[in-house]
Parts: C-alpha cells; sequence; structure tokens
C-alpha cells in the first residue's frame, strides 16, 4: 500500500513523538533544503539562483543539491527521518 508523506508523518509522529521529520517535496523553495544550508554554511540558492548559475531550469535542483552536499557532515544531521513525497520527481543530488 502506498501513503502519502504526511500520512507516513502522522504515523511515524505517534509512534515516536520525539522525533524530527521533514516532509520535502518538489517544489521551487524547500525549506528544510534551506535549513540544511544554514546549519552547514552551505550557501543556498532558490530556484532561480539555482537556474541563474546552472545554466536554466533543467540542472537547477540537481546542481543545487550537489553544491549543498558538498558540505556534508555528521556534525549536521538535523532530522531522525526525511520523508519524500512523489520522490520520482526530485533529482539524484535531492
Amino acid at each position: 500500500m502506498n501513503y502519502s508523506a504526511g500520512t507516513q508523518r502522522s504515523y511515524l509522529h505517534t509512534q515516536f513523538p520525539k522525533l524530527t521529520i521533514p516532509v520535502t517535496f518538489q517544489t521551487r523553495f524547500l525549506k528544510d533544503h534551506y535549513e540544511y544550508c544554514q546549519a552547514t554554511g552551505s550557501e543556498f540558492l532558490d530556484f532561480r539562483e539555482a537556474a541563474n548559475r546552472f545554466s536554466g531550469n533543467k540542472f537547477a535542483f540537481d546542481e543545487a543539491g550537489k553544491a549543498a552536499l558538498s558540505n556534508i557532515s555528521i556534525s549536521a544531521q538535523l532530522y531522525d527521518v526525511i520523508l519524500t513525497d512523489e520522490v520520482q520527481d526530485f533529482h539524484q543530488a535531492f
């Protein structure tokens, strides 16, 4: 059975109320991506900035994700679980 990310989050929260569980989805602004960038010191790029820097809309999210991941560290663990709605819409870096 396929459950929405919101339904999964609700279930996990009832079972593990102390977990921090963001739900992310394909959009032109990802708040959780922003929080990650703030925590790791990575430059945050919104969709327009990423599209301008990485030669258009086609690679904007993928390249912005790669840039953010270049600063990955264990100390940047912000979430216990990350649920992704419509994961097939994301590029591999996300």
